[in-house]
């Protein structure tokens, strides 16, 4: 599966505005039912002020993109997803930021099969 990644700060602003959100702890989610061809779209939103190193946001968009090329096309669909992050403790350890991040988007990802 390939997923496209979200650049232009349009799709960013028209997702944001029109999409429907869903608050978890971290993580909102806006998400955005599309009926034309194309495919599964992601893009992520760090703020410097929620987690200040880059090294850390590089690594939450890693998890991020990978937790959702291990979920199955059928069930993605044709949506464009904005994932912000609101909240991130900063002395977490890898492995739990990890765990902590991957079970917020399964219990979000749950809440998101509601409206397809």
């Amino acid at each position: 599966m390939k997923i496209r990644h979200l650049t232009k700060t349009a799709e960013f602003r028209d997702i944001l505005k029109t999409g429907r959100k869903i608050k978890g702890e971290k993580i909102s989610v806006h998400v955005k039912l599309f009926s034309e061809q194309g495919d599964f779209s992601v893009g992520i939103i760090i703020p410097k002020k929620v987690v200040p190193l880059a090294t850390k946001r590089n690594y939450i968009r890693r998890i991020i993109y990978g937790f959702f090329l291990s979920k199955e096309k059928s069930v993605l669909g044709k949506r464009k997803i904005v994932i912000r992050v609101t909240n991130m403790e900063k002395k977490n350890k890898r492995k739990e930021t990890l765990n902590g991040i991957n079970q917020e988007l399964n219990d979000l990802l749950e809440r998101i099969k509601i409206f397809r």
